[in-house]
This record gives C-alpha cells, structure tokens and sequence, in this order.
C-alpha cells in the first residue's frame, strides 16, 4: 500500500488490526492505569497508512533488561512474521526502523535517573 492511494489507510487498518491483535493476545505490550479513573488498557502498538509503532515494556519491576530485551525480539519476530503473511514486509530502509532502550533507577527519595544500556534488536526485511 503506497502513500497517494485513497483506500490505503483503511485497507491498512484492516491488515493491521488483526497483527496487533495477535500480539496482544501473545501478551507484549504496554499495560497502564489511569490514575483518577482507575481504568486500566493495554496499549500494542499503533498504526497509520504504511507506518507502525509497537512497543514493550517489562511486565513487572523484576524484569531485567535483558529479559525485556530478548521480548521486544520476539515481538518483532512475530510482528515481521505477521506483516510477511499478509503479502507485506517490514522496511528495509534504516531511516524507517529505530528503537529505545529505557531504564530507569529511582534512589531513596523517590527521584528517577535514566540509565544507558547498549542492546541489539534485528528485523527480518526479506520477503520469502
């Protein structure tokens, strides 16, 4: 689906819906809870056109980096896989795929530094 085509993001939402669905129920994402409201959703990922945006954060405070690490892989593992069995395929291009490591320490008075940690994520850009 090239950017200019009219039917692209609805024919985008109705590719996309269905991966971020399955990696849903495959439980990667983000989980959060609205502070006043107390409602709580889980948040995958996000798509528009020909982009998509999916995220992953540890499960619980006990989570290493490298645990959190080795999920984001298999997500994209299965997210690549996914797009590829729809006829599509993750950009080859490196300007269209980055990602963010980002861990945080808090010390005793509750104050939060970010730490910088060094990890590699790899993404399948063939098609077959």
């Amino acid at each position: 689906l090239g950017q200019g085509n009219g039917a692209a993001p609805t024919i985008w939402a109705l590719v996309s819906t269905p991966i971020l669905n399955a990696l849903r129920k495959k439980g990667y994402g983000a989980a959060f809870k609205c502070a006043i409201t107390k409602n709580s959703f889980k948040l995958v990922g996000y798509c528009f056109v020909d982009d998509s945006t999916i995220v992953q954060i540890a499960p619980s405070p006990e989570t290493t980096t490298e645990e959190i690490v080795e999920m984001a892989q298999e997500e994209i593992n299965l997210y690549e896989g996914l797009a590829r069995a729809t006829g599509g395929q993750v950009s080859s291009d490196k300007g269209k795929n980055s990602w963010f490591l980002m861990e945080f320490e808090w010390d005793k008075q509750g104050k939060w530094k970010l730490v910088e940690k060094e990890a590699s994520l790899y993404v399948n850009t063939k098609k077959g």
